[in-house]
């Protein structure tokens, strides 16, 4: 019997610069591998290969999706064996136990001296020019949190924080009833949105799929969503139920 694939975010363009989540999974995963080597749609290519390779064994596979390139994935991590497969690059990321749980995998190997020299300078300059797009719409972001940030100052002041109290605390009544786990909780960290050329972008639709019982929390900047998410994950986990926390990227991202 396949497994199955649920989709998310890699990264995320924000107002404080590209965030990515790896080094969190880094700690949830048993066995990561770190695929290092310059850009290219191979790298892609192999892990998407990697990922249909474990849903065919039955496992249930993440994929992580790039923010720009809307075919490109840039890791997947296996569920059931924890398996983490990211192309490490481009994020800053090290290894850092390595004969242990940390594994690499270099391309660079790949690469022809004779024709790179040839491109060289052309590599330069694209990867110059990206940069300097980037850090234009991170620009743009930073004004965006900023006005973000003013309408939740005037939010807040009217607010009725004991009822909204009140109202956290029904919801987790209804929510956990009487389940209590002999078990520590466990918790994860994704990301499901970011903006992207074709705009806001999200995943919610895959990562909710298979959940039978959705609650949909509403309301403006500053009326205590983001609490709201984070103490029900307090509850599931002091309960012993894992618990997800799926960021949303592009203004306060984690």
């Amino acid at each position: 019997m396949n497994g199955n694939v649920t989709y998310y975010f890699g990264h995320a363009l924000t107002g404080q610069g590209v965030k990515h989540l790896y080094k969190e999974m880094m700690e949830e995963a048993s066995l990561v591998y770190f695929l290092q080597g310059p850009a290219t749609f191979k790298g892609s290519e192999l892990l998407k290969e990697l990922g249909y390779f474990y849903v065919k064994q039955g496992f249930a596979v993440e994929w992580f999706k790039h923010a720009l390139l809307e075919e490109v994935v840039e890791a997947v991590y296996i569920k059931g064996c924890n398996r983490l497969f990211v192309w490490a690059s481009e994020w800053n990321i090290e290894p850092t136990l390595l004969g242990t749980k940390h594994r690499v995998m270099s391309f660079y190997e790949c690469l022809e001296d004779i024709q790179l020299k040839k491109v060289g300078e052309q590599l330069a300059e694209a990867m110059q020019e990206r940069a300097t797009w980037r850090e234009k719409c991170i620009a743009k972001l930073d004004q965006a949190i900023k006005l973000h940030d003013d309408w939740e100052v005037v939010t807040q002041s009217c607010m009725n924080w004991q009822a909204l109290n009140k109202q956290l605390e029904n919801l987790k009544n209804e929510v956990f009833q009487s389940i209590v786990l002999n078990k520590s909780g466990i918790r994860t960290h994704r990301l499901l949105g970011t903006l992207t050329p074709r705009g806001a972008e999200n995943t919610v639709e895959s990562i909710t799929k298979s959940i039978t019982t959705r609650f949909m929390i509403k309301g403006k900047p500053g009326t205590g969503k983001s609490s709201l998410m984070k103490s029900l994950a307090d509850e599931a986990n002091a309960r012993g139920l894992d618990a997800q926390i799926v960021w949303n990227g592009p203004l306060h991202p984690v």
